[in-house]
C-alpha cells in the first residue's frame, strides 16, 4: 500500500517537467486534487510521511525551465481567449 500512495516519489515525477503530483495539480487548477494530495482524507497517522506538502520541489526533468519549483511558483496556464472577452 505504501508505495502505490507516495505522491513524493521521485519516480511518479513527469519526465519532461519533473513536476510531481502536486505540482500537476496547481499548474492545472485542480483544487480538489491538490486538497486530496495534501491531506489523504481516510488515511491513518502512519502515512503522514507520504502525504504531498506545498513544500516539496520539483525534479529536473528535459525541460528544465521547471525544475526545482514548489507547488505555489508552478506557471499556471495562460487564460483562454473565451476567458478575456
Amino acid at each position: 500500500m505504501r508505495s502505490l500512495v507516495d505522491f513524493k516519489n521521485p519516480k511518479h515525477a513527469c519526465k519532461l517537467t519533473g513536476f510531481l503530483p502536486v505540482h500537476v495539480a496547481v499548474a492545472n487548477g485542480l483544487t480538489a486534487m491538490y486538497n486530496m494530495l495534501i491531506d489523504l482524507p481516510g488515511m491513518p497517522i502512519e502515512f503522514d510521511d507520504l502525504r504531498a506538502s506545498d513544500m516539496t520541489l520539483s525534479l529536473v526533468g528535459k525541460n528544465k525551465d521547471y525544475g526545482v519549483l514548489s507547488p505555489l511558483q508552478v506557471p499556471t496556464p495562460p487564460p483562454t481567449h473565451l476567458a478575456t472577452k
